[in-house]
Parts: structure tokens; sequence; C-alpha cells
């Protein structure tokens, strides 16, 4: 479920997957105002300080989704990821470097995948003649 969702980051010494699913991007959206929103506040900020500290929330919310879907059936359940672990384990440049990670996780859990039938005598695709 949602592999094809999944942007693989490392953070520290560790690999996760960040997810956007529809709790987080409640999440997002309660906080922000939705990802539209909190995209122009990481993006178009001129406070160092204050992208690092969102880019980290950020990474946690995405990141915890993927350990939140493995621990739905799982008898031992894996911690959640922390902003103090982040902040501990990532440089200022690998945080930024989130950026492009967090952009391929909206865009994925953002796409909608169609697929039509087509059905053989449809009256609309009929060739005409």
């Amino acid at each position: 479920m949602y592999d094809d969702k999944k942007v693989p980051v490392k953070i520290g010494d560790k690999d996760y997957n960040l997810i956007l699913t529809t709790a987080a991007e409640k999440e997002i959206s309660k906080k922000y105002g939705g990802i539209a929103e909190f995209g122009k506040k990481i993006f178009q900020t001129q406070d160092f300080d204050l992208a690092l500290d969102e880019i980290t929330e950020l990474v946690v919310i995405l990141a915890n989704q993927d350990i939140m879907l493995r621990n739905l059936d799982a008898a031992k359940k894996e911690p959640l990821l922390t902003a103090e672990r982040v902040e501990l384990t990532c440089s200022p440049v690998e945080l930024v470097a989130f950026r492009e990670p967090i952009i391929e996780a909206f865009s994925r859990g953002l796409q909608r995948n169609v697929e039509s039938e087509e059905e053989v005598g449809d009256s609309k695709n009929a060739e005409v003649g």
C-alpha cells in the first residue's frame, strides 16, 4: 500500500519514506491552511531558522505516515520520528536538501491514477460512416 507514493530519504543513518496521506494533508492544512500555503511559507521566507523549523516539522509529519502505516498491523510498534532526532542527525544543508523530496511526496500524494476501460460497442466511440 502506498508504494508508488513513497519518497525515500535518509535521516541520520536511518532510511525513511516520505508519504503524503490524507492524515498528513489534514495535519498540514490545520497548521498552515493547506499545502499551497505551506509552500509559500517555507519557500518564500527569508528567515532561515523558520524555514529549517518548518522543513523539520514537515519531514517528521511525512516520514511518520510510513511508520504509522507499518504500525497498523505490527505486533511490535515502531517509535515515531521526532523533530529532535531530525535536528540532531541532520545538518542545516541536509535539511534544506529535503525540499525536493518533500515536493516529490506532495506530487505523488496528490497524483490521480485514472484508468478508463473502452467498452465494445460504445456508441460514443463508434466509427461513423
